[in-house]
């Protein structure tokens, strides 16, 4: 699988509502960072765990870099958005799926 293949599949899996906004969002960032080649982090992640600190890593960077309500709308977290916080938003991302969706994106086959 290639990166356009592994981008069309996470849409798919999010149309289908297989899975969560969270899960769509993150599986973009990660698609995200393997298309510019500055995922020394995702790349290196060798489970699901590796992949859900790498996220908690990458949404508090965001935290801290934009505004309030920028982030906010970015990651649909705080009042009146999808998800009160953020370890709610962390816990409604699928990381197994991502990881595997990751793994056939970063395989030697492709």
């Amino acid at each position: 699988m290639n990166l356009p293949q592994a981008l069309q599949t996470l849409h798919q899996l999010f149309e289908q509502d297989a899975i969560e906004a969270a899960t769509y969002r993150c599986g973009l960032d990660a698609l995200a960072e393997c298309e510019r080649d500055q995922s020394r982090e995702v790349l290196g992640c060798r489970s699901a765990r590796e992949l859900e600190q790498w996220r908690r890593r990458d949404v508090l960077h965001w935290q801290e870099t934009l505004e309030d309500e920028l982030f906010a709308e970015r990651f649909e977290v705080g009042h009146g958005y999808a998800y009160g916080c953020i370890e709610q938003m962390l816990s409604c991302t699928d990381f197994d799926v991502l990881f595997a969706l990751l793994r056939q994106e970063l395989s030697p086959e492709t």
